[in-house]
């Protein structure tokens, strides 16, 4: 598995070449990377039989835009006023576009919520933390989480809730 460059010259060169395309001459308040590890399917519904269930998860992985045995990294530039600059590489592809945050509920308490642009393409993720290994470990992991659930309404009407989970670990 390759990974994008990382030394300090290709970083730098990197992030002039997005400010100066995007023309934002501002400062950088920070920069968050993130690596996706793992994708998780959750399909709830009480009248859904086990079939119909497997069926959606298997939709929202193969809509899911990453090929298997290869990866996906975001790169979040923070930037005293938004929008930020995101990157995500997918493999060795590359795009580029915006994001803002906002916060919701989410699970019963208030979530940050990322809307990030990319290529035309709008996304929503929920920041939500997952306690790994049970109440004793208290491991969390954190996820971006998408709320999938109208796109599978209208063709199964016992759906609850669909959602899809990206494990992110910071760094990379």
């Amino acid at each position: 598995m390759a990974d994008p460059p990382m030394d300090a010259p290709s970083i730098t060169y990197e992030l002039a070449e997005i400010l100066s395309q995007t023309q934002v001459n501002k400062e950088i308040s920070s920069v968050m990377r993130l690596r996706v590890g793992e994708i998780r399917v959750i399909v709830q519904g009480a009248s859904l039989s086990d079939w119909q269930k497997d069926e959606i998860a298997d939709k929202v992985r193969a809509a899911y835009p990453v090929p298997e045995n290869t990866y996906r990294l975001y790169k979040l530039i923070f930037l005293p006023q938004p929008p930020g600059i995101v990157v995500c590489y997918t493999g060795m592809e590359k795009e580029e576009g915006s994001f803002t945050v906002a916060t919701e509920e989410f699970g019963g308490k208030n979530t940050p919520v990322y809307y990030l642009q990319l290529e035309g393409q709008a996304y929503t993720y929920y920041w939500y933390e997952l306690l790994n290994g049970g109440r004793a470990s208290m491991e969390s992991v954190q996820t971006f989480t998408e709320d999938l659930t109208e796109e599978f309404r209208q063709e199964y009407p016992g759906v609850e809730a669909v959602w899809r989970q990206q494990s992110l670990v910071k760094g990379y």
